[in-house]
């Protein structure tokens, strides 16, 4: 598969609420970094650890719809670009940038283009 192949059937399992099949596309010892606000801060490692930053963001958020805005690629590496949340509630973009090897996402890497919105939309600092 290449990278946009593996994020694109990442992406629909993960927006089809089957997460235990949207992990397996990482890799066992994958790193997913969220370095926005609040309680979600942090670097988690492995399938149980991102599905808890997973459950995390539901519980928070009271649970989200990621809506696809563009996905792009190269050869190692894909990235998803989402709109999180609707006007006039708090809405921003979201840029995930993914490393794949040999068809397995082995990091990702998230952006908000607005953290007070981000902040807003998950409301408590805690996880």
């Amino acid at each position: 598969m290449t990278p946009i192949e593996v994020l694109r059937a990442m992406f629909e399992r993960f927006r089809a609420g089957h997460r235990d099949d949207a992990v397996t596309h990482f890799s066992d010892d994958a790193t997913f970094t969220y370095n926005g606000p609040g309680g979600l801060h942090g670097t988690y490692v492995g399938h149980d650890a991102i599905q808890r930053f997973w459950a995390a963001q539901d519980r928070l958020s009271g649970g989200f719809d990621p809506q696809l805005v563009d996905l792009g690629e190269s050869d190692r590496n894909a990235f998803l670009l989402v709109r999180i949340g609707e006007p006039p509630g708090p809405s921003f973009l979201r840029v995930v940038v993914y490393e794949i090897d040999a068809g397995r996402i082995t990091a990702a890497r998230v952006f908000e283009d607005d953290p007070t919105a981000a902040r807003e939309f998950f409301g408590a600092d805690e996880t």
